[in-house]
């Protein structure tokens, strides 16, 4: 099975500014924002006898910290995000 699925497991935490455009059309930096979390990725390699396609990763990432929450939540709380990745 190690030659046709890969699955890895990580910790990460990122960080950022956003560049927008204000009101009064200035440039304007945001915030930094900061997010922290574990994740997963499972790839599979091959499919059935289709051995030249490029492998297919699915990303499962849970932030459960998170620096500016959306109205309502809370900074620390249960989230995730799933994630597509496929090179046609």
């Amino acid at each position: 099975l190690k030659s046709i699925f890969g699955l890895d497991t990580y910790i990460f935490a990122d960080a950022a500014t956003i560049n927008f455009v204000n009101n009064n059309q200035e440039k304007q930096w945001s915030a930094l924002r900061a997010d922290a979390g574990v994740g997963a990725t499972l790839t599979i390699k091959r499919f059935w006898k289709f051995y030249n396609i490029q492998p297919l990763t699915l990303r499962f990432d849970m932030p459960f910290v998170v620096s500016h929450a959306p109205a309502g939540e809370k900074n620390v709380a249960f989230r995730w995000v799933l994630g597509v990745q496929k090179a046609f």
